[in-house]
């Protein structure tokens, strides 16, 4: 079933339903380094000999140093005609590549599988195995039952959404399905469970399974599913329905494994759980609700090697809704939790309200410290002193009480995207906007300079926006000295220890990559087009209205009146050029109800330095805000104008 096979200093990278190969070089002790892939990705993995496996939606190869890109040599995994989504990936004891998800293709290829086959154009969960070159397809299942909808209006499915590994090779995958018949094997904790009915309720358990080292099943059983919380008999004949989800599972060397996820059902609050499942599968030894009287919207856990559970998630406050109307309570606004448990509650703490809150996961470094990653722009989040505040996302680790941070890291928006992952030096690799991948050293203490991130200037779209003309933003620390794009000089508009702010040469090369130089820090990054709407706030136009003054709040725009809005991100027909080329920009805006906005003039702006552009827009009678800009694929930052 597994192969040794090893490849050294090769990293396979897995993005949808396809490996491709990363090769990294080495960092000199204490040096943040930042990398990109040209493909986007939500999952990494520190593999053995210094690699990196990599789950997402695209593929390339990097190599072999930081930055230098080399030839590409696609690998795709093998998967079907429909819809194949990689949701979780593990490594076993032999550096096999496990991959779990969902997929809709009746045509996935299977090789010795558990589950053959499943009903035609249903979602199912799969599992699949490759040996550590990801040349070979060694394992690959279905999980998901065989029972025929009897209801057009809610369907069955199955989804695996975590999956890990022991030290013996045995592999665990967790998920959701809502098929009574999902294959449990004897002596099952729950069996026969979920389905549909005639009023369109659905009800979702989670399950767990477990596959030897041989690829055969283990045991296999559903678990729980949340409850309905409607009140009043008849009329709740359609408002019955449950579910549950697991987001994350960990095993330990006993073999027992621990499970967390969300459940709910109809007119009832969504909560957070932790479950601890038996060695063989046959029951849970403990069950409970993440504590906190709160509506929890998403968890991520990870479980250090003395049983401790570092749980991680987003949360909404509850709002009471009117007597008598259900639901009781609705959620409110958003935020996010940190919490520490082994057998009993350890600690607790609330990081604060945000609407941008986001809990993208949680890693343990080799001591089990738990770093926190993730986006909150709330004023009660913790704060220490000396970190370079670059925006919303954050990297933290607190003390052992939960209640301060001993670690922190603050980054603009985008530099955290995914579950933050260990490598075996003890670098804390994030996943960030564009296929980014940034790495963090232990103990640094921004006493080195360092790049993390470049976006466009005007709508702060993060690792894109480097285009003839554009003005883009460079993020850091200890930032200094000149810039220089594909090797030409860069126009400085601004430039601080953390943020630069220059204009990319019209002159440069229409390349995928090119060298980015900030002062003696160099690397590569995609180079792509990035269209930017300026703001003054981060969500209203830097805009003037039809008599010349800035548009404010005590100084909204007239309805079907003129304002001026000022950009970024355009193709210029040529340098020099006043007006630009309509046939090649198509540039339309519309607002959220569709309604275009007539664009009566686009060129360059007077006094404004050459490459920023002037779009002068009539808004409609009813006006929806905010608008956007399009450019043919391209999609700009949505931002809004006062109006009366």
């Amino acid at each position: 079933m597994h192969s040794n096979a090893r490849v050294v200093g090769c990293s396979w990278i897995a993005t949808g339903l396809a490996l491709w190969c990363l090769v990294m070089g080495r960092a000199a002790a204490g040096q943040v380094q930042l990398e990109y892939a040209p493909f986007t990705y939500s999952r990494v993995a520190a593999l053995p000999d210094e690699r990196r496996l990599v789950v997402g939606s695209a593929l390339a190869t990097l190599g072999p140093t930081i930055g230098e890109r080399a030839t590409l040599h696609p690998t795709p995994l093998p998967g079907g005609s429909g819809s194949d989504v990689a949701r979780a990936v593990a490594l076993d004891r032999s550096g096999n590549i496990w991959i779990a998800g969902d997929t809709d293709s009746d045509d996935f290829m299977l090789v010795n599988p558990i589950v053959s086959q499943k009903v035609p154009y249903r979602t199912a969960g799969f599992v699949l195995e490759l040996d550590p070159t990801g040349q070979k397809l060694l394992f690959a299942t279905y999980l998901g039952g065989q029972q025929r909808s009897t209801s057009s209006l809610r369907g069955y499915a199955t989804s695996a959404t975590a999956i890990a590994t022991d030290a013996s090779g045995n592999v665990y995958v967790g998920g959701s399905t809502n098929e009574s018949d999902f294959p449990t094997t004897p002596n099952a904790f729950l069996s026969g469970k979920g389905g549909t009915d005639a009023f369109t309720n659905s009800y979702v358990y989670t399950y767990f399974v477990k596959i030897s080292t041989a690829g055969k099943l283990v045991y296999s059983t559903q678990l729980a599913t949340g409850a309905s919380a409607c009140i009043g008999g008849s009329r709740c004949v359609n408002h019955l329905s449950t579910f549950a989800s697991v987001s994350d599972l960990a095993v330990d060397s006993g073999g027992i494994v621990t499970v967390a996820g969300v459940m709910g059902g109809d007119y009832n609050t969504n909560g957070g759980y932790i479950t601890r499942i038996a060695a063989d599968g046959s029951k849970p030894i403990f069950s409970g609700a993440i504590s906190g009287n709160r509506w929890v919207n998403s968890v991520t856990m990870a479980q250090d090697s003395g049983g401790n559970v570092n749980v991680f998630g987003v949360y909404s406050t509850l709002v009471a809704n009117d007597p008598g109307i259900q639901p009781a309570f609705l959620p409110g606004a958003t935020g996010l939790f940190a919490a520490k448990w082994n057998s009993s509650w350890i600690y607790s703490t609330d990081l604060g309200l945000a609407p941008d809150a986001h809990a993208a996961g949680v890693a343990l470094d080799s001591a089990g410290n738990a770093y926190l990653a993730g986006t909150s722009s709330s004023a009660q989040f913790p704060t220490l002193a000396g970190v370079p505040a670059l925006g919303a996302d954050f990297v933290l680790r607190l003390d052992a009480a939960g209640a301060k941070a001993l670690q922190l890291f603050r980054f603009p928006t985008g530099v955290v995207t995914g579950p933050p992952v260990f490598e075996a030096d003890g670098r804390l690799m994030i996943p960030g906007a564009h296929g980014a991948l940034l790495h963090l050293p232990p103990g640094y203490a921004f006493d080195a300079p360092a790049i993390v991130a470049f976006g466009n200037s005007a709508s702060y779209e993060l690792n894109t926006g480097i285009y003839k003309g554009s003005l883009i933003s460079i993020f850091g620390f200890g930032l200094g000295g000149a810039v220089q794009i594909g090797g030409l000089p860069a126009q400085m508009l601004y430039s601080g220890t953390n943020q630069i702010n220059v204009q990319v040469p019209f002159a440069i090369a229409a390349f995928s990559t090119t060298a980015l130089q900030v002062g003696s820090l160099s690397l590569q990054v995609p180079a792509a087009q990035s269209l930017g709407i300026f703001t003054s706030d981060g969500t209203h136009a830097a805009a003037l209205n039809q008599d010349g003054a800035v548009n404010t709040a005590a100084n909204p725009a007239a309805s079907g009146s003129i304002v001026t809005v000022f950009g970024t991100g355009a193709t210029w027909p040529s340098y020099g050029a006043m007006v630009l080329d309509e046939s090649e920009d198509q540039f339309t805006v519309s607002d959220t109800a569709g309604t275009p906005l007539q664009i009566l003039y686009q060129g360059a702006s007077p006094g404004l330095i050459y490459g920023v552009f002037q779009m002068n827009l009539k808004l409609p009678a009813v006006f929806s805000g905010p608008f956007t800009l399009h450019s043919r694929d391209l999609v700009g930052n949505a931002v809004q104008v006062y109006v009366r």
